[in-house]
């Protein structure tokens, strides 16, 4: 793996809240019990990046399996359309976990920096209203940022101090990375080697 040296969670000192989250054995890492089934994918672009930072094909950091009509459609269609082209078809490619956490997550934090990080990696908890125009929180009884909050993004922002324009850019990004995402489910149903898709 290039640069090996690992990358504290949101590459601040362990102290943050996110590592605190993860020392008690939490945290949006950690998939334990029926936690899985709630497991959000990652993009094709969000893909090719990781794969060509630590050099190894898609099947070693991804694995794909489905998820039901209900959980598509609970998210997609009441909540956020946007994750009808994450999920499409009901497809889901997702980080692999070892021991019940993400490939990527050591006792240092993530090992992936923070630009190559998947985006829902980067912008967890927040996410953006179904117009786009808001800054939501996605609530996760395992966040600690999210106590005492009451979904206020405001609030939950001061363990990241994220400038909101910096969570719009992600937001846009993610819009224009779940529309390749399509492309490539719909022409490459199974994980193959890195082999970019013309746009």
């Amino acid at each position: 793996m290039k640069n090996a040296q690992p990358h504290i969670i949101n590459e601040v000192h362990k102290s943050h809240i996110c590592a605190k989250c993860h020392g008690n054995g939490g945290g949006c890492c950690v998939f334990k019990e029926m936690k899985n089934d709630y497991q959000i994918g990652i993009f094709y672009d969000d893909m090719l990046k990781v794969s060509e930072y630590i050099n190894m094909p898609f099947d070693y950091f991804v694995i794909e399996d489905s998820i039901s009509n209900a959980l598509r459609d609970a998210l997609s269609i009441t909540s956020y359309p946007l994750f009808d082209k994450i999920f499409y078809e009901n497809n889901r490619l997702k980080l692999k976990t070892i021991n019940e956490k993400c490939i990527f997550l050591t006792d240092e934090g993530c090992n992936l920096p923070l630009e190559i990080r998947p985006l829902y990696c980067r912008v967890f908890p927040f996410w953006p209203s179904i117009d786009f125009n808001n800054i939501y929180v996605l609530s996760s009884s395992d966040c600690l940022a999210q106590e005492k909050s009451m979904f206020n993004w405001n609030i939950v922002n001061k363990h990241f101090n994220y400038q909101e324009k910096y969570l719009r850019e992600l937001f846009k990004k993610m819009r224009e990375y779940s529309e390749m995402h399509v492309k490539y489910i719909s022409t490459s149903p199974r994980l193959r080697p890195v082999a970019p898709i013309s746009h």
